[in-house]
């Protein structure tokens, strides 16, 4: 199904993977080469983006019940359109996960899993991932399991976005860091829930002084994307892994869905 967004043309594929329990949506830009890149995005749905409940003509978490038009908007809501247009158009690949990721939970057991998905995904699209050609992002509950499974090193790999998803530890995430090579890894949080650091953002932290602990400096600068005023904290380790923690240490102009589409492209 071939759609435009703002003049943007891409093909939306809804298919069904072996490797996967689920539904899972593509988003393929109209013009395709073999360096062409690859996005996953783990989405961790527990409500609509307004905060409203699930329901049946919106939500992309819906177990198996999930119309191409309820994607769009969904999409088109989070600003996820964007991998698809622009001058760097990447292949946008968004496995459909049921309530509190389980779907994510029963197919994603380890990077194996991940690495079959991959495997079967190259077949579906006929577009093998080349090296620094694969972007893997999660939100929330999808951030959660992504850094559960993230267990080797992969060439494909060249970039991990996390948004506020960190909440099992550092532990897990700093081992992959600490194994991987020239790799991006965006962790992008917010500071405060409910008045107090919230738990992803201080995982975050934990991550960058345990790096510090390796006598790795680090960094702190200002960005502004629109009216949105973020803290980045930057290190780099000796393997030429970039690890930035993004987050709004005044008052927040965002909450835990925002952060989505005012950073996607980050």
């Amino acid at each position: 199904m071939g759609l435009a967004d703002h003049q943007c043309k891409y093909q939306i594929c809804n298919y069904s993977f072996d490797s996967y329990s689920n539904r899972v949506f593509i988003l393929i830009p109209s013009l395709v080469t073999s360096a062409t890149p690859v996005r996953i995005h783990l989405h961790g749905f527990s409500q609509n983006p307004d905060g409203t409940p699930y329901n049946n003509n919106f939500d992309i978490g819906l177990k198996n019940n999930v119309p191409v038009e309820s994607f769009e908007k969904t999409i088109s809501a989070y600003g996820m359109a964007r991998s698809v247009c622009g001058d760097s158009p990447e292949i946008l690949v968004v496995p459909v996960s049921y309530y509190r990721c389980d779907d994510y939970k029963k197919s994603f057991l380890s990077q194996d899993d991940l690495n079959a998905f991959i495997k079967e995904l190259e077949g579906k699209i006929n577009h093998p991932i080349l090296e620094k050609k694969l972007i893997i992002s999660a939100h929330s509950g999808g951030g959660n399991r992504l850094s559960d499974i993230l267990t080797e090193d992969d060439p494909r790999i060249s970039k991990v976005m996390i948004f506020d998803g960190l909440y099992d530890g550092s532990t897990n995430i700093y081992n992959w860091i600490t194994m991987t090579s020239s790799v991006e890894v965006n962790l992008i949080n917010l500071y405060k829930e409910d008045g107090v650091p919230g738990e992803p953002y201080t995982t975050s932290m934990e991550v960058l002084q345990k790096l510090k602990n390796l006598s790795l400096p680090i960094e702190s600068s200002s960005l502004q994307v629109n009216h949105h005023l973020f803290t980045v904290d930057r290190v780099v380790t000796a393997d030429g892994v970039e690890v930035k923690n993004f987050y709004q240490d005044k008052a927040p102009t965002l909450d835990h869905w925002g952060l989505v589409s005012a950073m996607w492209n980050q």
